[in-house]
Parts: C-alpha cells; structure tokens; sequence
C-alpha cells in the first residue's frame, strides 16, 4: 500500500518503513530522509554501509552546522551516534546576542538566559551531552525554575546550535496550581512601616498604586514620568511583555516628590530614578517582611493592585492596560479608548488609596 511521504508523493510501503527505520539508526527524522531518497532518483541503495554523502548531509542540515554540527563517533553507519560539541565561552556570549537580536528577547530573559547555560557549560565542561544535561536537571527541584532553565535550553540546543538531540527528550514539568491570596490593606501598612529609607517606600508606593512589573519600576529614568501628571509613560518590552499609559496616586506622588528633592539628573543622558543594586532591594525588603511579619513583593503589589481596582468597579480591559497587558482582539482594540486622557479620567475616578 503507497504512503503518503515528502510534499504529498506516495512511496512504496516497504521502501516507507525502511526509511522509518533508518531514521531511527542515523538519529535524524524521517522526512529528511524521504527528502534524501527522493532528491537521489528514488534509489533504495542510498543506504548503503558506507552512509553515503548525501544522508551524511541530510544529517548535517537536521542538526546543522557550525560549532554546534555533530561528528559521528567512528564514521559508519553502525555508530549512528554524535559526538558532544566542544563549546568556548565565547559560544554563550553569541547566544546571549542572539537571543537579543533574533529572537527579540527582553533584557532580563537574555541574562537569565546567559546565566542558565553558562552554568550548564561550567557544568559539563563545554561539551554538553544528554547525559550531562539529565544530571544538571536532576538537581533542580522547583518545577517553576526546572521549566525556566528547560526554556533556555531549548532555545540554546534546538534554535542556535541546531542540536534538538540533546534536548528533545526533555518534557517540561507539570506546575502545581496555586491559589494566590490578596493582601490585606492593614498588612501592606504594616509592611510599608518597616521599609526603612525614603527610596523603599517611594518604590513601595509606585508599584501598589501604578500596576507596573518588578524591572519596569526599577529600570525607571527621569524621561519615564511625569510627576505633576501622576503619570507612566510606556517603555520598550518584548515580544510577551509589553506596557502603556500608568498612573500612580497622590500619595505615591508625595513620597515621589520628597525623594526626588535632590534625586534630579545632571546631565542629558537619562538617568534611573532609583539607582541600586538587585541584591540591596531584596535585603530591604527581607528586612521589612521580618520586621511587619507581613512577606510582600512586587509581584504581591501588582496582584493587589489588579484586584482593588476591579472592586473599586474598574473594568477588567482598563485595569490590564495600567499593567501593560494590552490587548490583542480587533474588538478592544478599536473600540475602547486606551487614549491617556481617558485612561486617566478612569484611574482617577477609582481614588485607589493604599495608606488611608
């Protein structure tokens, strides 16, 4: 019986099954070898001892080329086996470009990203192998970090280096459901009272009341706000993550106002509103939450704000615009006024209050 093979040819049964099974020998996929046999004038002897030229390139072109291209073990097409590549440090700055220019990552994922190979390479000595990427995953519990590092990876073996072999046979792990619980108004006072300098608190106050994620807050510059205004303007995401019009409240506004007395840039180039190191943030905000016995983190603040707004009898489209989760659908787009006057005649009218 004829199967249906490469771009919709038949090809006999048996010769169908023969290249089935030959795919599994050299560790390629089937239709490239269909690809293979076709291109040689459908001839069966294409597979003979001596893998011929063309399925030595078949195997190239699946698992490609460059620094990442596999060699066999001993030439013969009874190994069927792909050396390790042998990698430099050098390979991990080029996947962080690309990461950054082909595959529009956001900064944050580039480093994260960067940081999850580089440790892999570290770990297996620059020549990777599915053995050595089971043992480094083994040792990863977390079933949310587990997936992050599986994500980089994959980007790493599968897009840059054209090496699905030493990824593929990894499934993503199931993530345990969990049901968040929103903070109270009392416990984020009590937080707030801990937070020790001016910066935490004007921080604290900006992600409560404008919804932004964790980095868009923390990567502020001047040119980013307008203070008189209670405004955020939009900045750069990525292909996933992307932002618009926020606002912040009257109180954000004042501990704004006192911390920026002699916070204001110098020169032209922009500047970061709150200048800082990642690690002094969460050591702050550690302390506060062991202080007010209350744990709170930009995230929690994010998830306050979507829910107290929507009490508040904001509509569900408006309130994931001030978070930057714009919409896709041709009805919301061009049928609802995201203009941010009209954004901001909505937030105001919400008099979204955390310390009173």
């Amino acid at each position: 019986m004829p199967r249906k093979g490469y771009r919709s040819l038949t090809l006999p049964e048996a010769v169908y099954r023969e290249l089935i099974k030959k795919a599994e020998v050299y560790g390629t996929s089937s239709q490239k070898l269909i690809e293979c046999y076709l291109k040689d004038n459908n001839r069966v002897d294409v597979f003979d001892a001596t893998f011929s030229s063309r399925v030595k390139s078949c195997y190239n072109t699946c698992h490609g080329g460059g620094a990442g291209k596999g060699k066999f073990s001993n030439g013969g097409v009874n190994s069927g086996v792909c050396e390790p590549p042998t990698l430099t440090p050098r390979t991990v700055q080029n996947f962080a470009e690309f990461c950054r220019v082909d595959l529009r990552l956001s900064k944050e994922s580039v480093r994260l990203y960067r940081l999850y190979v580089g440790h892999l390479m570290t770990y297996s000595g620059y020549s990777p192998t599915v053995e050595s990427v089971r043992s480094y995953l083994s040792g990863i519990k977390n079933p949310y970090t587990y997936n992050t590092h599986l994500k980089a990876f994959r980007h790493f073996f599968i897009r840059f280096m054209k090496r699905p072999d030493l990824i593929e046979s990894f499934r993503f792990s199931e993530e345990p459901g969990t049901i968040r619980t929103v903070k109270t108004r009392e416990e984020l006072r009590s937080f707030f009272g801990a937070l020790d300098t001016l910066k935490d608190q004007a921080m604290f106050l900006l992600y409560a009341t404008s919804g932004r994620r964790r980095h868009e807050i923390a990567d502020l510059t001047f040119d980013g706000f307008n203070l008189d205004q209670r405004t955020l303007y939009p900045v750069q995401g990525s292909r996933s993550k992307r932002t618009w019009y926020s606002f912040f409240n009257d109180e954000a506004q004042k501990f704004m106002a006192e911390y920026l007395e002699d916070k204001r840039p110098k020169w032209a180039k922009p500047q970061k509103v709150f200048p800082y190191d990642k690690y002094d943030m969460i050591r702050a905000w550690a302390s506060a939450s062991e202080k007010s016995g209350v744990k709170v983190t930009p995230q929690d603040l994010r998830f306050w704000f979507c829910n107290e707004m929507r009490r508040l009898g904001v509509q569900s489209e408006y309130v994931n615009a001030f978070c930057g989760r714009i919409p896709r659908s041709v009805l919301e787009v061009h049928y609802t006024d995201y203009s941010m006057e009209n954004l901001k005649a909505i937030y105001d009218k919400a008099e979204l209050k955390v310390l009173s």
